[in-house]
């Protein structure tokens, strides 16, 4: 039901575009007046020209004709003997001739050439045939008009009653000729139009009657009943043909969606790239259905474009709209088969521009990664400049390439193309002010080479590891393992600290500030500090470390502790293990160590050491062996008091046990009782 629904309705459009056509009118008869007037004056100028042209070269061939039988004359009063004069005049009657046919073929061209710029008027017969073209006016009565009367006044001929063994007469007169049917007219030929053809009006004349003649026989033919059973039965035969085929076509695909179906696992797998499926069988089945009913649409639309002008061709009447039809779908398809095929020697050479262009950059890509790989050295190019150097020439290729092809595009010199192309490069141009100074920065980082990818570096107050360097920003990871995105222009301006390339030389120094009070010798501190970096195992004995006294505030001295590493990028953790040392040392030494602004209340009996690590002093250690002897002495106590409930529990657990024994010994005594209580009873 769905199909026949489908059909009905490919038949309703098709129909009602047809009615549509039908419903102009021809296009000679729908020309503006003033239009047909402009032309029909081109025409009339044209016709004038000719004649004054014409008549020039008949002039010309007027004076030859003349020279010509004068010469002959005198080729025939010539005496046999004068053999010279003989060969010079048969020359010149040569010459003569040649000048009539170059007469003739000048005359000729100069016709066609004017033909081609003229506009005419054809005559349409009754079954929508072209009869001839009309071309020059006749009294008042231009082309146009003269060709639309023809067609009514055949029409109504038609109608009149011409038979199939009538003919049409010519009258002549002095320079003109009427073509009639018994008293009716139809057309008048001049001799302005047989001059145009280049032929008599005697021929011309009977050429006209000739072709309206058989229009109107052919006309007969058409219209008879017998033909129009005839065709009656093609275009049930047809519509019958039509169907048959649509289903013909509906059935081949579904045994093609079938065969597809039943074979998916022979004739289909999965598209793959290493472990990427990048089309499975299941969409490839789907893509396989999409191209079949694709397939089928086309098929079908083919087949009813081919049926509907077979059809309408049956009919005198719809053969019109069988050429308009033809014209407006054929149309558009051939001037595309056309484009395509004018358009192949420039897609030609765009192919062949995109494989010179291919291999210079596959070339290139070798060599910078021959370079990047360090087994082609040269001296000045580091290595790390192969990969950005080969995509500024990748992208200056590609550049290349487009200017190259551009004038070979389609449509590359309309206006629309060309105007596109102004406004893209205006919006680009606007848009990418700062990419583009982004980009050009990031080429300047690249060859200063300030840093690598994998360097500990500071821009600013940002300080981390790069991650990544492309043409427009650089990606850091700071030591809290956040990522940040710095644009090349803002770096190209900033100072820049690469922290790493100082570790690969000598080492990159790290230095920490701690401060102690006046009362230490510095000699003490500078050991302490030197013993407590070199406890450090990423600190390097080599060169050694050392300690400098940066200056002397109000309460207390300044000293910077330097260590060289090697290991830049952790500089967090070893800058932490350094201070950790040094509290370690101080605390050991009994050392004070005091911070930049430190604030304290001192009454000279505590000090800021921890307990474990304070120093035995006389008073100490006697206090110490009180609280030694003392802590004893507690200890003791606690043991007897320990012992003593011992004790207790013991007197307890045996109390207990014995209370349980004589439990159990009353519980044996009393069934003896019993027993004799009951032989008391039997006695």
């Amino acid at each position: 039901m769905n199909r026949r629904l489908m059909i009905m309705l490919w038949w309703g459009l098709l129909c009602g575009g047809l009615f549509s056509l039908s419903a102009q009118e021809p296009t000679t008869l729908d020309v503006a007046m003033d239009s047909i007037a402009a032309k029909e004056t081109v025409n009339d100028q044209l016709l004038l020209s000719l004649k004054q042209q014409v008549t020039t070269l008949d002039s010309l061939r007027k004076v030859d004709s003349l020279q010509k039988i004068n010469l002959e004359q005198q080729l025939a009063n010539l005496k046999t003997s004068d053999e010279i004069k003989r060969l010079a005049i048969e020359r010149q009657l040569g010459l003569l001739e040649e000048n009539q046919s170059k007469y003739e073929k000048d005359k000729s061209a100069r016709l066609d050439s004017l033909r081609q710029h003229a506009v005419g008027y054809p005559v349409v017969g009754l079954v929508k045939d072209t009869l001839f073209t009309l071309y020059i006016r006749v009294g008042s009565y231009g082309p146009a008009y003269r060709a639309k009367n023809i067609q009514e006044r055949l029409h109504s001929l038609y109608e009149y009653g011409f038979g199939s063994e009538d003919t049409l007469t010519v009258t002549y007169d002095h320079d003109y000729a009427d073509i009639s049917y018994e008293d009716r007219i139809l057309m008048t030929v001049t001799q302005n139009e047989a001059f145009w053809h280049d032929t008599t009006i005697q021929a011309l004349a009977e050429e006209y009657s000739t072709a309206l003649t058989e229009a109107l026989h052919r006309a007969n033919d058409e219209f008879s009943t017998s033909r129009l059973l005839k065709r009656l039965g093609l275009l049930v035969l047809y519509l019958i043909g039509t169907v048959a085929l649509i289903r013909i076509i509906n059935r081949v695909i579904r045994w093609l969606k079938l065969m597809v179906e039943v074979n998916r696992d022979k004739w289909l797998k999965d598209w793959r790239y290493k472990d990427y499926t990048i089309i499975s069988k299941v969409q490839e089945v789907r893509l396989l259905e999409y191209v079949i009913n694709f397939l089928r649409i086309v098929l079908i639309v083919a087949a009813i474009i081919v049926a509907v002008p077979i059809i309408f061709n049956l009919f005198p009447f719809s053969r019109d709209w069988s050429s308009k039809l033809s014209h407006t779908l054929l149309t558009p398809v051939r001037d595309l088969g056309m484009a395509v095929w004018n358009y192949l020697p420039n897609l030609f050479f765009i192919i062949v521009i995109y494989l010179v262009m291919r291999l210079l950059s596959k070339l290139a890509k070798y060599f910078f990664t021959e370079i990047e790989l360090a087994k082609l050295r040269i001296p000045g190019f580091h290595p790390e400049f192969a990969k950005p150097t080969y995509t500024i020439i990748r992208i200056l290729l590609i550049a290349f390439f487009l200017i190259l092809i551009f004038p070979y595009l389609p449509g590359s010199g309309s206006p629309a193309f060309n105007g596109i192309s102004v406004f893209v490069g205006v919006l680009v141009s606007f848009g990418s002010s700062s990419a583009i100074a982004n980009m050009i920065a990031g080429i300047v980082i690249t060859y200063m080479r300030p840093f690598r990818v994998g360097d500990r570096i500071k821009i600013e107050d940002v300080t981390g590891d790069v991650l990544e360097k492309n043409m427009l920003v650089t990606r850091l990871r700071t030591v809290t393992n956040e990522e940040i995105t710095i644009p090349n222009s803002k770096i190209l301006t900033a100072a820049t600290i690469n922290y790493s390339s100082l570790a690969e030389s000598k080492g990159l120094i790290l230095s920490t500030e701690v401060t102690f009070g006046f009362e230490i010798a510095w000699q003490e501190v500078e050991e302490a500090m030197l013993e407590a970096i070199g406890r450090c195992d990423r600190i390097l004995k080599a060169p050694k470390p050392f300690v400098l006294q940066a200056g002397f505030n109000d309460n207390y001295v300044v000293y910077l502790v330097n260590g060289y590493t090697t290991e830049a990028n952790a500089q967090a953790t070893i800058y932490s293990e350094i201070r950790g040392h040094i509290q370690d040392v101080c605390r050991e030494r009994d050392l004070e160590l005091l911070s930049p602004h430190y604030v304290a209340t001192r009454d000279g009996t505590e000090r800021t050491i921890p307990p474990e690590y304070k120093s035995q002093h006389p008073k100490d250690a006697e206090k110490a062996k009180r609280q030694e002897e003392a802590a004893e002495w507690h200890e003791k106590q606690e043991v007897k008091k320990a012992e003593k409930q011992r004790e207790k529990e013991l007197q307890a657990e045996e109390q207990k046990k014995l209370e349980k024994e004589g439990l159990q010994k009353e519980q044996e005594d009393k069934p003896t009782e019993t027993s004799d209580d009951n032989n008391k009873d039997k006695k």
